[in-house]
């Protein structure tokens, strides 16, 4: 996947904190500015693999470099499967809706707007501008005199995700990518085996399905701390489903990352390009910090703690 849609959907998972479980969050893993630069430079010197792209992605790729876009009409999901227990190797995963993010986004200056749902189902809205994300907190507004957008940082995004700052354009630059895809390029170009799995349709269109596996390390998406934290749960490579259109569009991606116990696939697919994108910051009177919505959040905590208290006293009595 595009490492930018990859950025900023971590980002709004972020950032919609109250509708993903703490739990499926990363919390607070950012490796230290120079640990995250000596892994941007060490994947930028790895020796490139020797998987050869078929012709046909050459000339792809060739298209995809020239393609003048300036804003998505994008679908964004992530979803978690655990493997399955039967003898049937082939329906081995069932997955699970993690997180869905549905909108239109402007590439440049970044900004978008956005439907978000995550396990419960519940749909809230969130929106980029000037470097920040905001996502809208019903309860939150209940308890903070009518505000409900809550404002997240880029930064603090990236930080609570354990991404790599030094990289945010993608590590491995050694592939030639250009344009609003450079980063599928390169990651491409970084594959340890590439195949051309053929013709096929998705979303109505027809396009050609490619397939790759790529090294999580070469990737550079993630700080030294998150990447290594990954390798323990036994996440060592990525396998990539591009399909992607005559004109060298890349309609859909999937990302699959296995794991001890599970995988996680996260599906990028790009309805329309070139549409006109106007976003607003909500107003500032209905916007709340996200350091204040973490205090808010604990006082809620706190106070159904004290709720649960005297609900359990009172059958004990």
């Amino acid at each position: 996947m595009r490492r930018r849609a990859r950025v900023l959907l971590a980002s709004l998972v972020f950032a919609a904190g109250a509708l993903v479980p703490a739990a499926l969050a990363v919390d607070g893993i950012a490796a230290p500015p120079t640990a995250t630069a000596a892994v941007a430079s060490a994947v930028n010197t790895l020796p490139q693999p020797t998987a050869t792209p078929p012709a046909e992605l050459v000339a792809l790729e060739e298209k995809m470099r020239g393609l003048q876009v300036t804003s998505e009409q994008l679908h964004l999901a992530t979803l978690i499967g655990e493997p399955s227990k039967g003898k049937h190797k082939q329906a081995a995963t069932k997955l699970v809706p993690l997180f869905t993010l549905s909108g239109d986004e402007q590439l440049s200056p970044a900004a978008g707007s956005f439907t978000v749902a995550g396990l419960t189902k519940h749909r809230t809205q969130a929106r980029v501008v000037g470097g920040n994300f905001y996502f809208y907190d019903p309860e939150i507004r209940r308890y903070d005199h009518g505000r409900g957008w809550v404002r997240v940082s880029g930064a603090s995004a990236a930080d609570g995700l354990g991404l790599n700052p030094a990289a945010p354009n993608g590590a491995n630059t050694l592939g030639g990518g250009t344009g609003p895809f450079a980063s599928l390029i390169n990651e491409l170009s970084a594959a340890e085996t590439l195949e051309e799995v053929g013709p096929t349709t998705v979303d109505g269109q027809a396009v050609t399905e490619f397939t790759a596996k790529i090294a999580l390390a070469k990737l550079g998406l993630y700080s030294a701390t998150k990447l290594g934290e990954l390798q323990k749960l036994g996440a060592n490579t990525v396998e990539m489903s591009v399909f992607i259109a005559p004109t060298g569009l890349p309609v859909r991606t999937d990302v699959t990352i296995a794991f001890s116990g599970g995988e996680t696939i996260t599906r990028s697919d790009v309805f329309a390009v070139n549409l006109p994108v106007a976003v607003q910051a909500p107003p500032a009177k209905e916007t709340v910090s996200e350091a204040l919505f973490r205090k808010i959040q604990a006082r809620v905590l706190r106070e159904d703690l004290k709720k649960l208290a005297r609900k359990l006293k009172h059958y004990s009595d």
